[in-house]
């Protein structure tokens, strides 16, 4: 049987976690999953469930310095949690940060760090290796 691994960008990324948690709720093998600049798709409950995908890459692009705090992918913070809602959005796996900085003319203003080319290129930089799970 061939492997399985699935991935995305953004929603796409939020999307994929939640396809693997349908998948592996089904019996259905996944061998992996490749996130890049995912907001926070699931609770503990999927955290939980897909804690068995052998491989697991959670890509944000991020300036390592406190300095910087807003210099990072803004999209991977969404949805907030309320506390008066008792929510608790989280990530499936912990990131990994790449720190690639967006070109200083970037239209995107706000959202200049989630384009996926700029992480793919910190992804080079760094030798494509990553941490997985």
């Amino acid at each position: 049987m061939p492997a399985i691994f699935i991935g995305g960008h953004s929603l796409g990324a939020a999307r994929a976690g939640q396809y693997a948690w349908s998948r592996v709720t089904r019996g259905l093998p996944v061998d992996g999953v490749y996130q890049c600049g995912c907001p926070r798709p699931g609770n503990a409950i999927l955290q939980t469930a897909l804690a068995d995908v052998p491989v697991w890459r959670s890509i944000k692009n991020a300036q390592p310095s406190p300095a910087h705090q807003l210099d990072h992918d803004l999209v991977t913070d969404v949805p907030f949690n309320i506390s008066l809602l008792d929510e608790a959005y989280i990530q499936q796996a912990p990131f990994e940060l790449i720190g690639e900085v967006p070109a200083s003319d970037d239209p995107w203003g706000m959202l200049r760090f989630h384009h996926i080319q700029t992480a793919g290129d910190g992804q080079q930089r760094r030798g494509g290796a990553g941490t997985g799970r």
